[in-house]
């Protein structure tokens, strides 16, 4: 799992990923977003193409998370495979 973008964009985090080398059409895909105790999820859909399995676009709006650096995972699970992106630093201003 990868994630291919990680952004703040007009008040909303925004995060997007795929799965390599994988083909998979009953994927999901959830966003972990963690600072110290507080912790937001958000779930997504995943389509298949020849090359990859991409999330569809995972958000969370600023006012939900608050001001200062989350730490996020993107991770995806099917019925015969799972991983994860491992976390990644973004800030929220």
């Amino acid at each position: 799992m990868q994630v291919i973008t990680a952004e703040v964009y007009q008040g909303t985090l925004e995060v997007t990923g795929a799965a390599f080398g994988v083909q998979e059409s009953d994927a999901r895909c959830t966003l972990s977003a963690r600072r110290g105790d507080d912790e937001v999820r958000r779930t997504s859909t995943a389509t298949a193409t020849t090359a990859a399995t991409y999330c569809a676009l995972l958000t969370i709006g600023v006012d939900e998370l608050g001001p200062g650096e989350w730490e996020i995972d993107l991770s995806y699970e099917s019925s015969s495979s799972a991983g994860s992106s491992g976390t990644q630093k973004v800030d929220v201003s």
